[in-house]
């Protein structure tokens, strides 16, 4: 089978400007799914939260984050008293360790000063691309917008990107959308994937989406 080229498809201006305003009115407030109140924190329950609700995850680290606020104190619990506070996450075992060797690491070679680089935060254990870029965006350090499922699904849906690549489409957004509007659109478009165009709830065509985007906001202004 040959291999095809994937063209790049173009959207208006017009376009993504309804897209992000429509987003807007259907979630009209924005907050990190995942709660935290230093960086470390944050960064630690972006890793437990693979495969995890974010319910989940925040129910887990409500006691755990009363006493570990810092690299430090990852390291004075220990992997056994950390397992103990997240054993409710899905493979505990294995996260507990990224948390301990990641809090080592920031330690031993960061000064435990989280770095604001995707180069350098995937060299954190349990940390990849996706993880580093979500902790980037959504603290403010650098520019991102990081592909998960729902970002994936809905970017295919409304024809802003043809390919199944993750860091393709994150072009291909990144390309059609000003940076400003990154952070609020990427928690807008998991909302909308969640509540509106799930995995069982894929339209048809393009054209079908931005009906189904069009009637969503009707029936949200009309309730």
């Amino acid at each position: 089978m040959k291999n095809m080229t994937i063209k790049k498809l173009k959207v208006s201006k017009e376009k993504a400007e309804q897209f992000f305003h429509s987003l807007e009115v259907l979630f009209p407030e924005t907050k990190a799914f995942l709660n935290g109140e230093t960086h470390w924190q944050f960064l630690v329950a972006i890793l437990l939260s693979a495969q995890m609700t974010d319910i989940g995850v925040n129910k887990a680290t409500e006691s755990f984050f009363k006493v570990m606020k810092t690299p430090q104190d990852a390291i004075n619990l220990g992997a056994d008293k950390i397992y103990e506070f997240v054993k409710t996450i899905n493979f505990a075992p294995k996260k507990a360790l990224y948390i301990l060797h990641s809090a080592q690491l920031l330690v031993e070679k960061y000064d435990g000063v989280i770095p604001k680089t995707r180069k350098e935060l995937v060299k954190l254990p349990g940390v990849g691309m996706k993880t580093a870029g979500v902790f980037l965006l959504n603290e403010g350090f650098e520019y991102a917008f990081p592909v998960d499922t729902h970002i994936r699904r809905i970017a295919q849906s409304f024809g802003f990107t043809e390919s199944n690549n993750v860091d393709v489409i994150e072009k291909d957004l990144t390309e059609i959308f000003p940076k400003e509007q990154w952070l609020a659109l990427h928690l807008r478009m998991i909302s909308y994937g969640r509540k509106y165009l799930s995995a069982r709830n894929i339209p048809e065509t393009v054209e079908d989406a931005w009906n189904d985007l069009e009637k969503n906001v009707k029936n949200f202004i009309a309730v």
